[in-house]
């Protein structure tokens, strides 16, 4: 049983000092240079998605009735 121990933190050891060296896609520096050059909207994007995600499968009806009066709040001064 000691020796099966002395195995087990001797690959646990191993595992956490090799590193994997990964290539990139082109798509994947593509689309990093686009969000770099766009980290404004990038930035809007991210959190509208994260706003809706939140509204599909985390808000509760107390949540929903007050995202629903930010919402009108928001409306009345982009409307102004």
């Amino acid at each position: 049983m000691a020796y099966y121990n002395n195995t087990w933190f001797i690959n646990t050891i191993y595992k956490v000092e090799v590193f994997i060296i990964v290539e990139k896609s082109k798509q994947t520096i593509a689309n990093q240079k686009w969000e770099n050059k766009n980290k404004e909207y990038a930035s809007y994007l991210k959190s509208r998605s994260s706003a809706r995600s939140f509204i599909r499968n985390k808000a509760t009806l107390e949540d929903l009735k007050e995202l629903k009066a930010l919402i009108e709040e928001r409306e009345g001064l982009l409307n102004k």
